[in-house]
């Protein structure tokens, strides 16, 4: 029963193996939230800090917004660092928004991804800048949530907002030497494109129709130029569907 699970996973959250202390963390009791409040400050590992405080949050809700707020202040690892963000986050999100702020200058692949979920939500233009500075450093792994959330607030923003982001998102699709990005960086364009054959099918005005028509003819020609300038045939058979 309830009791003897309580009893394991207070030996487990003992274990001198991360994992195991983690595992406990899993199956722990309420009752033990002051010794998960302690964790997350003293256990030695990074993993099980944050698991400790992902745990307090389950237990406490929004009162465990200050003690996130603390990790943020004495922590040096990405992974509590991580947890705090998502805890402040989810009670609070103009609190959040203004902690991810402030770590727009780490470079870790996880946190990178995460704070764009963050500014991609927020539908600030501002954030444009920091998203592409890092669409060339997260790894493979994180490169296809990172583009999809830059994909996301690009779509948000107005038609003039978009447009000057498409002579980068092709020199991407000419020149970046990982294919995932070359396939997302067109995909983007295709997006914007689609965004405004929308847009020209919604407005009334003739003049304004014209105007979107003007812009959806130069993104078809900026893909056409990618697929021609393009030696990757699977690549090129990808790209068609974007058309």
């Amino acid at each position: 029963g309830k009791d003897t699970l309580n009893v394991l996973a207070e030996q487990l959250i003992k274990d001198k193996h991360q994992i195991i202390r983690n595992a406990g963390l899993s199956v722990i009791g309420m009752d033990k939230k002051n010794e998960v409040k302690s964790m997350i400050f003293t256990d030695k590992h990074s993993s099980t800090r944050a698991k400790a405080l992902s745990v307090y949050e389950r237990f406490e809700g929004e009162a465990a917004v200050p003690v996130a707020e603390k990790v943020l202040q004495k922590e040096q690892a990405y992974e509590p660092i991580k947890a705090a963000l998502e805890v402040i986050y989810k009670h609070d999100k103009t609190k959040g928004l203004q902690f991810a702020d402030q770590l727009t200058s780490e470079k870790a692949a996880t946190l990178v991804s995460y704070l764009t979920g963050i500014f991609a939500d927020s539908g600030d233009p501002a954030y444009l800048n920091y998203i592409e500075e890092n669409l060339v450093n997260v790894s493979v792994y994180q490169v296809f949530n990172v583009f999809g959330k830059y994909k996301e607030l690009l779509l948000k923003q107005d038609v003039d907002t978009m447009m000057k982001r498409v002579e980068m998102l092709k020199n991407m699709a000419f020149n970046d030497g990982n294919v995932y990005r070359k396939y997302l960086a067109t995909s983007t364009v295709s997006a914007i494109k689609d965004k405004l054959v929308k847009k020209e099918m919604e407005a009334t005005e003739e003049a304004e129709k014209k105007a979107f028509v003007t812009r959806i003819d130069q993104l078809k020609r900026v893909i056409e130029e990618i697929i021609s300038n393009e030696d990757d045939q699977s690549l090129k058979a990808r790209y068609k569907s974007f058309q």
